[in-house]
């Protein structure tokens, strides 16, 4: 009997997807060309690093959903569908940059574009998961061969020095008032602790997937959500301070595997996953659940619609301070163009790979 599915995580995906969205309004709307200074710009600060869950959060899923497989042939057939998925993503983007943005590319250059992660420009994500997906099974390996709960939290105690704890301590320097005052004149900075192992971020996300889902994080939801209002605020704040009267720095203490964006994504992921979804009308969960179905494809074609919805909103708001107003309006717009374009693709992949994929394994559909 297929195992029912889980709203809650479904939840996860549409928020980790909207995340994204969030994330690159920043990234595409002059925000980092600016001086970071005044009021406007610091809830700009806030905002942005409270969607950097965005990336972590589908990492994180991905151990609590497959903390328990196993290696076997089954096991990596499922790729298949991920891999078509991103190819026809890759090939939407591809006609974009030849038809719209007549940028020259070859259909060759499509085609070594999709070997090389750079024909859907998100897809660096890609290049990540299927290293980590061929790993899971090795992963699981690791994980439960530790039998006491002490042993795994050593484990990703290790994991959070190696990947999180650079991004608080190696971010100073120790010496100089004038520093401390002004702390975007210099991005030199004393290291205290190793910093090389910190790119194995995606390790920490995952078994910290693995160990929620063993473990719970049980909260009172008001506790919960104040410590994750709290987190949120001092993360823009310290964020802001570091780079205040200068232009965005981009620090250790911004990337995905930061001490910070770590706390953030547990926080959220603990929230969304405990709660009830009952109240919400079979109409609302069948839609979030096709959202959740199409989110990888969305994330990836939603670099189209970067380019064509901001390229209007910069020509017709010049004045980036002016534009954060149209976050509600340019973020849902990306977000529903994307997943519309998903599912077209998951249809072509459906009528396309998923009846071969059934031959070749004897699936009856």
């Amino acid at each position: 009997m297929a195992s029912k599915r889980s709203i809650a995580l479904d939840v996860v995906r549409c928020v980790a997807l909207f995340s994204v969205n969030a994330v690159h309004f920043f990234l595409n709307n002059g925000f980092y060309k600016q001086t970071m200074t005044g009021g406007r710009m610091l809830v700009m600060m806030v905002m942005r690093n409270s969607f950097m869950v965005c990336v972590p959060l589908f990492i994180l899923l991905t151990g609590y959903l497959m903390g328990n497989k196993k290696l076997s042939r089954g096991y990596y057939l499922r790729v298949v569908r991920v891999v078509s998925i991103y190819a026809l993503a890759s090939l939407f983007c591809a006609a974009y940059k030849i038809h719209v943005r007549k940028t020259g590319l070859t259909i060759a250059g499509a085609f070594w574009g999709i070997l090389s992660f750079n024909a859907a420009p998100y897809a660096w994500y890609m290049e990540m998961y299927l290293g980590l997906f061929l790993l899971v099974p090795f992963l699981n390996i690791l994980y439960h061969g530790l039998e006491r709960r002490g042993h795994k939290r050593w484990l990703l105690a290790t994991l959070l020095v190696l990947t999180a704890a650079p991004s608080m301590l190696n971010i100073f320097r120790v010496a100089g008032l004038d520093w401390w005052l002004s702390p975007n004149t210099s991005q030199e900075y004393q290291q205290l602790i190793p910093q090389w192992w910190t790119d194995l971020y995606p390790i920490t996300y995952y078994y910290l997937g693995c160990y929620l889902k063993e473990y719970p994080l049980r909260l009172k939801p008001v506790k919960h959500l104040l410590l994750l209002a709290g987190s949120t605020l001092a993360f823009g704040l310290f964020s802001f301070y570091r780079c205040r009267n200068g232009l965005f720095i981009w620090g250790e203490w911004q990337s995905w595997g930061s001490a910070f964006v770590t706390l953030q994504t547990v926080l959220v992921f603990t929230f969304l996953v405990q709660r009830s979804y009952r109240w919400m009308p079979k109409p609302a969960q069948r839609v979030i659940t096709k959202v959740s179905e199409w989110s990888l494809g969305a994330y990836l074609v939603s670099w189209v619609f970067d380019k064509l919805v901001y390229a209007w909103l910069n020509a017709a708001v010049p004045d980036t301070l002016d534009r954060l107003p149209w976050f509600f309006v340019a973020v849902p717009a990306v977000f529903a163009c994307s997943v519309a374009v998903s599912g077209v693709l998951e249809l072509i992949h459906n009528v396309t790979v998923e009846p071969v994929m059934n031959r070749l394994t004897g699936k009856k559909k």
